[in-house]
């Protein structure tokens, strides 16, 4: 590998001392993030540009997806409240017929067939029997 250029060393020593990167504000991110502020929100109560902030997710992608991964603090917090909220059997069987809609929904299943030709026309009683059939009657 080879040795940093004299002007890469001063870039680099230039951005160490004024990198708002410190602590403290990734902390003020953490708390935003985890009560799922949008991104621009973020940026503003931690007090940096949006584009500083994707320039550190270019930087350091790990870190900065950590964060975002808080924004489903509040989905899990409110998750754990609803299903420890579920009391009685309407309030379970609601609760699986949302979840489990393949086992648990109340399903209706139309059926309806027409036969039509290509250059065929329908005569009005004809129309007024796929209308029926449509509604169910």
């Amino acid at each position: 590998m080879a040795r940093p250029t004299k002007r890469e060393t001063i870039n680099k020593r230039i951005g160490e001392g004024v990198s708002k990167k410190t602590p403290e504000t990734l902390d003020k991110l953490r708390n935003a993030f985890s009560i799922d502020s949008t991104i621009e929100e973020a940026c503003f109560y931690a007090g940096i540009q949006e584009s500083t902030y994707y320039n550190w997710k270019k930087k350091d992608p790990k870190t900065m997806e950590d964060l975002e991964k808080l924004r489903l603090t509040p989905i899990l917090k409110a998750r754990t409240e609803l299903v420890s909220g579920i009391v009685g059997f309407d309030n379970a069987l609601k609760y699986l017929e949302r979840k489990r809609k393949g086992e648990f929904s109340i399903r209706q299943e139309v059926e309806s067939s027409v036969n039509l030709s290509v250059g065929e026309s329908i005569t009005d009683e004809e129309k007024e029997k796929i209308k029926k059939e449509l509604k169910g009657e």
